[in-house]
């Protein structure tokens, strides 16, 4: 394909990528380029389930409430006492952990491979006793336990420094 020719088809997937208009669910607030939504911006998944807060109960996107209440307003951004903590400190209070498989190429060049998996966190007990004045503590300490083996009764235990 000569260069010209090459120039033409890629300003005409550009032109085709600038009319592309996207659509967004006011329930689960889901994003897609092709959705079908009702006259109120529902789309057919929320509409099926009559529950306005179905996704946000279920199997929403990460929220928080004012007070904690989940009939409050769900609130999607983040909260000004969330914005100024550290990578580890992040780490501990998530959620979801993912775990993404990496391995050396070469030459200290690392890539991915496989599937990437995602690892519920039980963080209730950790989080009941925050937070924990900086006076009061020099360093905290997480420890995590590892299975070596599915079913197996052998475990690896990783400290990190906070």
């Amino acid at each position: 394909m000569e260069p010209q020719e090459k120039r033409a088809v890629i300003k005409e997937f550009e032109g085709k990528m600038r009319q592309t208009k996207h659509k967004f669910c006011k329930c689960c607030r889901r994003v897609r380029i092709k959705m079908q939504l009702s006259r109120n911006g529902i789309c057919s998944s929320c509409k099926a389930h009559k529950d306005p807060l179905y996704f946000l109960k279920e199997r929403g996107l990460p929220v928080w409430y004012e007070d904690g209440n989940i009939s409050n307003e769900p609130k999607f951004y983040v909260a000004s006492e969330l914005k100024n903590l550290t990578i580890a400190e992040k780490l501990l209070i998530q959620r979801i952990s993912p775990f993404v498989p990496m391995e050396h190429i070469k030459n200290g060049v690392f890539g991915l491979r496989g599937h990437v998996c995602a690892f519920e966190q039980d963080i209730n007990g950790f989080a009941a006793t925050l937070p924990v004045e900086k006076d009061n503590v020099e360093m905290i300490r997480v420890q995590q336990t590892i299975r070596q083996e599915i079913g197996g009764d052998s475990f690896i235990k990783k400290n990190f420094l906070v």
